[in-house]
C-alpha cells in the first residue's frame, strides 16, 4: 500500500502531467488537432519504422550517412544503437519525458496551476483523467532507462542527435518521422553554436526531398507538416527552403483534405496568398490540377488526419 506521502507525490505530479497536457493540446496549430489519427499515418499505407535500417555499431559514435560527419550516441543504450530507427525512438521518449518532468517543475510556482489548485484535475472527464494517468505511468517507467542519457548529454547535442536520428529513420521510409523532422517538433539547439550549424544545414539540404518523397507517397502528417512550417515561414529562423508554387500545391492539397469547412477556408486563404506571388495564370492553373491529381491519386481523395505532433513525435 502507497503511504500518505508517497500519495500526495504522486497527486502533485498528475497535476502537473494536467497541466502540461492542457498546455500542449492549447498551442494554436492549425496543423494541430482534429480527427484521430489512423494506425499508419499516409493515405498510401506506409507504417513508422517500415523501412528500417542496418544495425549500427556499439561503439558511442559512427559517421553519419546523412552529411558524412560524427553522430554521437553518447547516453543511448546498447540496444537502442541496433538501428537508427531503434535509437531516433529512445531519443523521442526521453525527450518526451524530460519535457513533461520539465513542466511539472516550472509549474510549481504558478498559483493557478492544477498543482495549485487540484480541483482542475477532478473536473476533467474519466477519459481525459485516464490519459494523464497513463502519461504519469510514462514518466516514471522512462525514468530509469533515461538517466544516462539525460545527465551525461548537453542539450545541444541531446537535439542534434534527435534531429539526425529522426532523418536518418525518415530517409529508411519512415514518414511519421519525416513529418516531425519537417514541422521541428523538437527544440533547435542553441542558435550560433556547431550543433545547431549541423542540424540547420541537414535541414535545409533534406526537407525538400521528404516532402516529395511524402507528397509522392501520399503522407498526410508530411504535408501537413509542410503546411505548419510554413504557416511560421515568416520568423526570422526559418530553414524551409520551398518555392511559392510548392507552397500553393501544399496549401490546396490540405485545402481539399481537410474536413473542418473553417480550416477548409483557411487553407483556402494560405494558398490565395501563395497564388498571389505566381503571376502566371497558366501556371497556376497548371498547379491546380496537379493538386487536383495528386489529391485523387497519392491521397486517394482522403480526408488529412489532424492528430497534433506533439502526439506523433513523442
Amino acid at each position: 500500500m502507497l503511504s500518505k506521502k508517497k500519495i500526495v507525490a504522486l497527486c502533485s505530479l498528475v497535476l502537473g502531467l494536467v497541466a502540461g497536457g492542457i498546455a500542449a493540446s492549447a498551442i494554436p496549430d492549425k496543423a494541430g488537432s482534429g480527427e484521430p489519427q489512423r494506425s499508419n499515418g499516409t493515405a498510401s499505407g506506409d507504417s513508422r519504422g517500415a523501412a528500417d535500417v542496418p544495425s549500427l555499431s556499439n561503439q558511442k559514435q559512427l559517421m553519419s550517412a546523412v552529411d558524412g560527419q560524427v553522430l554521437s550516441l553518447d547516453g543511448i543504450p546498447i540496444a537502442s544503437r541496433a538501428s537508427y530507427s531503434k535509437a531516433y525512438k529512445y531519443l523521442r521518449q526521453c525527450q518526451a519525458r524530460r519535457q513533461f518532468e520539465t513542466f511539472v517543475e516550472n509549474s510549481k510556482v504558478d498559483p493557478d496551476s492544477l498543482q495549485s489548485r487540484p480541483e482542475k484535475f477532478m473536473q476533467l472527464d474519466p477519459d481525459a483523467r485516464a490519459r494523464y494517468l497513463g502519461g504519469l505511468a510514462m514518466l516514471e517507467d522512462r525514468r530509469q532507462e533515461c538517466a544516462d542519457w539525460e545527465k551525461s548529454v548537453s542539450l545541444d547535442r541531446a537535439y542534434e542527435q534527435l534531429y539526425l536520428t529522426a532523418l536518418e529513420s525518415a530517409l529508411a521510409g519512415d514518414q511519421i518521422a519525416a513529418s516531425c523532422f519537417v514541422v521541428r517538433t523538437w527544440p533547435m539547439p542553441t542558435k550560433g553554436s556547431p550543433e545547431y550549424q549541423r542540424v540547420a544545414s541537414v535541414y535545409v539540404e533534406n526537407s525538400k526531398r521528404l516532402i516529395d518523397s511524402g507528397i509522392s507517397n501520399g503522407s498526410w502528417p508530411v504535408v501537413r507538416a509542410t503546411a505548419a512550417a510554413l504557416s511560421s515561414n515568416h520568423a526570422v529562423d526559418s530553414l524551409l527552403a520551398i518555392d511559392s508554387r510548392m507552397a500553393y500545391q501544399i496549401s490546396r492539397l490540405m485545402q481539399l483534405g481537410s474536413g473542418d469547412s473553417a480550416l477548409s477556408q483557411t487553407y483556402g486563404y494560405d494558398a490565395a496568398q501563395f497564388a498571389a506571388k505566381i503571376g502566371s495564370p497558366m501556371e497556376l492553373q497548371r498547379l491546380d490540377e496537379e493538386a487536383r491529381q495528386l489529391f485523387q491519386t497519392s491521397f486517394r481523395s482522403s480526408y488529412a488526419e489532424m492528430t497534433s505532433f506533439t502526439t506523433l513525435c513523442d
